[in-house]
């Protein structure tokens, strides 16, 4: 008996060899989905990151604006004192503006960002 379709041993190491081919297909799919997913992720933190860092940025320049206004403010009441004689009260906004401008000219540190 020499046909294939006989041989108990040739079935099943036929049925075998399918089963892990279809195994080993299943893997490499679960594995491409895995990959894509992490892909996704990976593309959905940059955006939030930057998104954060954009945030970060126009809050500090907010915060330079609104300092900038508070000085000139400063400014024009300190001058209007000097103009009416209030000598005191125009070295206290002195006082006042030179720790703003102090508080203005330090460094602010980078934003964190974990990536």
């Amino acid at each position: 008996m020499t046909g294939t379709g006989s041989n108990p041993e040739l079935v099943v190491e036929r049925a075998r060899a399918e089963a892990a081919e279809r195994e080993a297909q299943r893997s490499q799919e679960m594995q491409a989905r895995t990959e894509q997913l992490l892909q996704a992720q990976e593309r959905s933190h940059q955006e939030h990151v930057q998104q954060l860092t954009a945030k970060l940025e126009q809050d500090r320049r907010q915060l330079q604006a609104e300092q900038e206004r508070a000085l000139a403010l400063k400014l024009q009441e300190q001058e209007r004192l000097l103009r009416e004689g209030f000598r005191g009260e125009a070295a206290r906004l002195e006082q006042q503006m030179q720790n703003l401008t102090q508080e203005m000219s330090r460094p602010t540190a980078p934003p964190c960002v974990v990536c």
